[in-house]
């Protein structure tokens, strides 16, 4: 979808340019592939645009079903980032959500 998204922008466009170069990094790709992975495993029937939607009651019998582990990190009651692990087929997976500071 990134790709699809990225040939419809004029490629003479500064900002474009830019764009192009953060979402095809190899830690963005990863970042991808693995939400995708993690949205299948809750629900691969959802519809893309309702999957962020998914109830957290559903999505903890899932995840709990597979080895997947989401921490979240809070202080003072403000959310300050999640890592999501993957421990399943002999490799671990870790992909990290971060806000706050430099990451904002």
């Amino acid at each position: 979808l990134v790709h699809d998204c990225l040939e419809l922008l004029p490629n003479n466009d500064p900002s474009t340019v830019e764009l192009m170069g953060i979402l095809t990094e190899y830690e963005m790709e990863a970042l991808f592939q693995a939400h995708d992975k993690v949205v299948d495993t809750i629900d691969p029937h959802t519809p893309f645009f309702l999957r962020w939607k998914t109830d957290e009651k559903l999505a903890k019998k899932h995840l709990d079903a597979c080895n997947i582990k989401i921490v979240k990190i809070e202080k003072s009651a403000e959310p300050l980032g999640a890592t999501v692990r993957n421990e399943g087929e002999w490799k671990v997976v870790v992909g990290r959500i971060v806000r706050g500071g430099m990451a904002d």
